[in-house]
């Protein structure tokens, strides 16, 4: 492109029938494009073919319900509780109410603007379907780890957090 616009301005290097400034203008403009549809196929012949993007991971829903699948987690020691992303709304840069401070009332008082997608323009009603039963799955499955959790916890024996008086030693 720049040697076609530098020969539009050098007037001299042009035939006399073709010196006329519209002539060279529409020559230029044709040299130009024919450089760059020339110029493409060769440099995708030297660069090859971009590779496809890799496809998104399928979901898969759990194949087995959350009771059956806490007990092979606990069987193979698996302790962990299941976390879900989230597709929530937040209002960065808002401040957050501190303790021993006046309450900043929430943002949804005071007036909220959308900016961007929701969830629903970006997943879709069949995402935002997955997404809930995931949650749902999620919820279940980490209430029964819990449970066992909670349960596997070592109590106290009563009276081994005694405290001695200093009396009995004396």
């Amino acid at each position: 492109m720049g040697l076609g616009s530098t020969a539009f301005f050098l007037e001299r290097s042009w035939p006399t029938p073709l010196a006329w400034a519209p002539v060279r203008a529409i020559c230029t403009v044709i040299g130009i494009v024919l450089a760059v549809h020339v110029s493409g196929p060769i440099a995708d012949l030297v660069m090859g073919a971009p590779e496809a993007a890799p496809a998104a991971p399928k979901f898969s829903a759990p194949a087995l319900p959350p009771k059956e699948a806490v007990a092979a987690a606990i069987k193979a020691g698996e302790l962990r509780y299941l976390s879900v992303p989230r597709c929530i709304d937040e209002v960065p840069g808002y401040p957050v109410s501190e303790a021993g401070k006046p309450d900043i009332p929430p943002p949804s008082k005071v007036g909220v603007k959308k900016l961007g997608p929701a969830c629903d323009d970006t997943l879709g009603s069949e995402g935002i379907a997955r997404v809930y039963a995931t949650r749902e799955y999620a919820a279940e499955y980490n209430r029964l780890m819990y449970e066992h959790n909670k349960a596997a916890e070592p109590k106290p024996a009563v009276g081994e957090n005694k405290p001695e008086s200093k009396t009995e030693n004396k």
